[in-house]
């Protein structure tokens, strides 16, 4: 019996599968890995469905009060105290992902004020290390440097927010808030990213279909919120809606380590080109600025959030 049992575990598995009366189906060889040009034509997603009319309205009316209260206290808060600054360009970039892609990783509590903040910081180290160094005057370096070392640092905490590489390419670009110092990264670094997310919350819960936020803290073991109750008032519903939504939080919130060379490479290339255009043909030659707050957010979102 146990020769027996030893030659049928040796039979071939097409065989037995035949003596079962039918043959296992062959799976299709795996389809090869595109090379490196093939990948820049596309990975053929589909793109996202078109928004409603209501939607924008709503992302409008959290936009406009969030730029509006950030503007309001720097205009009647913070101007008389020379000293400090809380409207800057990356809270415009802030608005689009806390009041649009609410539902993004990267438009949730934790990373927006973490990961802001982490740029407020990043670029205070790096352009006072550049001036330690006697290099201040090489601004494509720090440029590239700050938005590049705050993607290491956002992805090394889980912590991935566009506006944050922007938030540190601001204070390496403009001399007026480089008195700051450290006090950089508490307003507006910090202290604007929480004012967001306070109006975020406040706006976004106002429309019947929006949960802001996702979850406060992203744990794997998140439950989705249960259905409200029929009886419950549109007060009670609203408030709820600020507990979050209990959702998991997706993989895009933190990149794989292993590929976090490649994002700091990417930033680090892309700013430095633009930093090196600016100083040596945009300036000289035409008088134009080329290098803005802006791209330290595009640096993020293609080089770590590209998915």
């Amino acid at each position: 019996m146990a020769g027996k049992n030893t030659y049928q575990e040796m039979k071939p598995v097409n065989e037995l599968a035949l003596e079962g009366g039918e043959p296992l189906k062959e799976e299709p060889p795996a389809p090869p890995a595109p090379t490196y040009f093939q990948k820049m034509a596309g990975a053929g997603e589909k793109p996202p469905p078109q928004l409603s009319v209501t939607y924008s309205a709503y992302s409008f009316l959290g936009a406009f009060l969030g730029m509006g209260a950030i503007g309001l206290l720097h205009t009647y808060v913070m101007m008389p105290d020379a000293s400090m600054v809380l409207l800057v360009g990356s809270f415009g970039a802030m608005s689009v992902i806390v009041f649009s892609g609410y539902k993004t990783p990267v438009a949730q509590p934790k990373n927006v004020i973490i990961g802001n903040t982490i740029g407020g910081l990043v670029g205070v180290v790096v352009f006072n290390l550049m001036r330690e160094l006697g290099l201040e005057k090489m601004v494509w370096l720090g440029a590239a440097l700050s938005v590049s070392l705050t993607i290491v640092v956002q992805e090394l905490t889980k912590t991935v927010h566009p506006p944050g590489g922007a938030t540190a390419l601001i204070y390496i670009i403009t001399p007026p808030v480089q008195h700051m110092g450290y006090l950089f990264v508490f307003c507006p670094s910090f202290l604007g990213a929480v004012i967001m997310v306070a109006v975020a919350c406040v706006t976004n819960n106002l429309a019947e279909d929006r949960v802001y936020p996702q979850y406060w803290w992203p744990s794997e073991n998140s439950e989705e919120e249960a259905d409200s109750d029929e009886s419950e008032t549109w007060i009670g519903k609203y408030f709820r809606k600020f507990q979050g939504a209990g959702a998991a939080p997706l993989p895009a919130a933190s990149p794989p380590l292993n590929q976090t060379w490649c994002s700091f490479l990417g930033s680090f290339l892309a700013i430095a080109a633009l930093g090196l255009l600016q100083a040596y043909v945009t300036l000289p030659m035409m008088h134009e600025m080329l290098m803005i707050g802006a791209f330290g957010a595009m640096s993020v979102i293609i080089f770590s959030a590209w998915k």
